[in-house]
C-alpha cells in the first residue's frame, strides 16, 4: 500500500515537472525560461527521491527494545582501566 501512494506521490511530481517544462517552453524572458526549468529539474529531484524510496529494501522493525544497559555495561570502563 505504501509503494502505491509513493508512486501516486512520484507522478504528481513527475507532472509539475512536465508543467514547468511546458512553461518554459512558452516563457517570454530567458530569466523566465530559466526560472521554468530551474522549478521543473526541482521536481524531477523530488521524483526520483520518491523513487528511491519505492526502490529501498523495507525497513525491519524491532519486536522490542534494545536491551540498552547490557550495551552501556560492555562500553564502561572497568576499575582497572585507570591504573
Amino acid at each position: 500500500m505504501r509503494s502505491n501512494q509513493l508512486a501516486q506521490q512520484e507522478e504528481k511530481y513527475r507532472t509539475k515537472s512536465g508543467e514547468c517544462y511546458l512553461a518554459a517552453h512558452n516563457a517570454l524572458t530567458p530569466f523566465e525560461k530559466q526560472a521554468w526549468l530551474e522549478l521543473g529539474r526541482d521536481w524531477d529531484k523530488l521524483a526520483d527521491e520518491v523513487r528511491d524510496l519505492i526502490d529501498a529494501p523495507p525497513i525491519v522493525q524491532l519486536d522490542s527494545e534494545p536491551q540498552l544497559d547490557k550495551i552501556v555495561r560492555v562500553f564502561q570502563p572497568s576499575e582497572d582501566a585507570g591504573r
